[in-house]
């Protein structure tokens, strides 16, 4: 049997103040070449897959190359 999920809480005070700072500070920050090559590298080896055939397909063209 699956375990309920919490509600996610509601931030207040200067939790919520922090929490819109970083928001606003990430809104403009640049991430360099290398870091963002890194994150594109590390997201093609992640594969989602919207069936078991997808999955399958994907392996088998693993094989065949």
């Amino acid at each position: 049997m699956a375990t309920k999920v919490k509600d996610t809480p509601i931030l207040r005070g200067e939790d919520a103040a922090r929490f819109t700072r970083i928001i606003k500070e990430n809104e403009t920050k640049r991430v360099s070449q290398e870091e963002y090559n890194r994150a594109m590298e590390a997201f093609k080896k992640v594969r989602v897959f919207n069936s078991i055939k997808d999955y399958q397909e994907y392996n088998a063209s693993k094989i065949r190359a």
